[in-house]
C-alpha cells in the first residue's frame, strides 16, 4: 500500500513539473508577440535591438516619459550593471558613470572617463555637464562592455547614446508642468513646426526649481543644502531637399546653481594632489573618520572646508550632414564645438 501511494505521488508530481515549463513558453511567445519593436544605432546604422550582438537597454521617448525619467541618474535605476551618483559635493549636472564596475570617481578635467556619453554622435568628453535634461529626447542607448571598436577610446565600460528628437514634417507640441515636495516646481515644453516640405525646426525647453533640505550653519551660505535651479533649452533645424540628404544643425544650453549634494565626509586627510578636494577634514576633528559620519552630517560648526554654492554653464553646436550615395554605402559628417563652465562661490 505505501509503494503504491508513492508511485502515485510521484507521477503526480513528475507531471505538475513537466506542465509548467510549457504553459511558461506559451506566456512568453504571447508577451513577446505583443512587445513594440525597437531600433537603435548602437552599431553605427539602424538595426532591430533583437539583431544587434551587444549587451544593451534601450529607452524610447515614450518609457521615458512614462517612467518620470528626467536625467542620466534616472536612467541608471533600470539598467543591470550600470551605476549612475552624483558627486559627494559638486552641481547635479556632474555624475559618476560606472558599468560593470569600470568608471571615474572624481571629475578632474585631467582624466578621461571609463564610460563615454554621446549626443547625436558628440562625445562629452568631461563628467562635469553629462547629466543631461532627457526631457522630449527620441531614445537613449545603454552599451554595456568595451566599445572600443565603434566607439574609440575611453570606452571601457561602456558608452551611452543620447539621441535627440529631430525635426519633423508635422507641425505641432507639447507642455507639462510638475510639482513635488521641498518646494520642487518644473515643467518643459516642445515645439515642431514644419515650414516647407523640406525645410522643419523645433524647440524645446524645460525648467528644474527645488528648495534644499538643510542649511549650512558654518558659514552664511545664501543657499540650502541640495537646492537647485536649472534650466535648459535645445533648438534644431532639418533641411532635406532630397530623399538621399539631409542636414540637422543643432544649439543646445543649460544653466544651472544651487546648494552641495547632501553629504558626509569620510577622507581622515585630504589627498595630496587632488585638484578639487571638497569637504576636506579639518584638523580638530576625531582622528577616527568614521567617528565624524555619525549623526554630524552638514549641521556642525567649522567640519567643513567648502564652498557652498555651485553652478555649471554649458552650450554647443553640431551640424550632422547624411548623404546617402547608394542602398549599400552611406557617408555622414558631424561637427560640433562645445564648452563648458564648472565653478562655486
Amino acid at each position: 500500500m505505501n509503494r503504491k501511494s508513492l508511485a502515485i505521488a510521484t507521477m503526480a508530481a513528475l507531471g505538475v513539473a513537466t506542465s509548467a515549463p510549457i504553459l511558461a513558453q506559451a506566456t512568453n511567445e504571447s508577451e513577446s508577440s505583443m512587445l513594440e519593436e525597437v531600433i537603435v544605432t548602437a552599431t553605427k546604422r539602424e538595426q532591430s535591438i533583437y539583431e544587434v550582438p551587444i549587451a544593451i537597454s534601450a529607452f524610447t521617448e515614450d518609457v521615458i516619459f512614462q517612467q518620470g525619467i528626467v536625467d542620466l541618474t534616472d536612467i541608471g535605476k533600470f539598467v543591470p550593471n550600470m551605476t549612475v551618483t552624483g558627486f559627494s559635493a559638486g552641481h547635479t549636472s556632474s555624475v559618476n558613470v560606472f558599468i560593470r564596475g569600470i568608471g571615474l570617481q572624481d571629475h578632474l578635467i585631467t582624466t578621461d572617463p571609463g564610460v563615454g556619453v554621446y549626443v547625436d554622435g558628440v562625445y562629452l568628453g568631461r563628467q562635469v555637464g553629462q547629466n543631461w535634461s532627457l526631457s522630449n529626447i527620441e531614445r537613449v542607448e545603454v552599451l554595456r562592455g568595451p566599445q572600443g571598436t565603434l566607439y574609440g577610446r575611453n570606452t571601457i565600460g561602456g558608452a551611452i547614446n543620447i539621441i535627440t528628437r529631430q525635426p519633423g514634417s508635422e507641425s505641432g507640441g507639447r507642455a507639462t508642468l510638475n510639482a513635488g515636495t521641498r518646494g520642487r516646481v518644473g515643467g518643459d515644453f516642445y515645439w515642431n513646426q514644419a515650414f516647407t516640405e523640406t525645410f522643419a525646426a523645433s524647440i524645446t525647453g524645460a525648467y528644474t526649481q527645488r528648495d534644499g533640505v538643510g542649511d549650512f550653519t558654518n558659514f552664511d551660505a545664501g543657499v540650502e543644502v541640495g537646492e537647485l535651479k536649472e534650466w535648459n533649452v535645445r533648438v534644431a533645424a532639418r533641411w532635406a531637399p532630397t530623399d538621399d540628404f539631409s542636414m540637422v544643425f543643432t544649439y543646445d544650453k543649460n544653466d544651472g546653481e544651487g546648494g552641495l549634494r547632501p553629504y558626509t565626509t569620510l577622507i581622515d586627510e585630504v589627498p595630496t594632489g587632488l585638484l578639487y578636494a571638497t569637504g576636506a577634514r579639518n584638523s580638530d576633528l576625531a582622528a577616527d573618520p568614521f567617528d565624524n559620519a555619525g549623526g554630524f552630517w552638514i549641521d556642525q560648526d567649522g567640519n567643513f572646508v567648502s564652498q557652498a554654492d555651485v553652478y555649471n554653464e554649458a552650450d554647443g553646436w553640431s551640424i550632422t550632414a547624411d548623404w546617402a550615395m547608394s542602398d549599400t554605402l552611406a557617408w555622414r559628417l558631424i561637427y560640433s564645438d562645445r564648452s563648458s563652465e564648472y565653478g562655486s562661490g
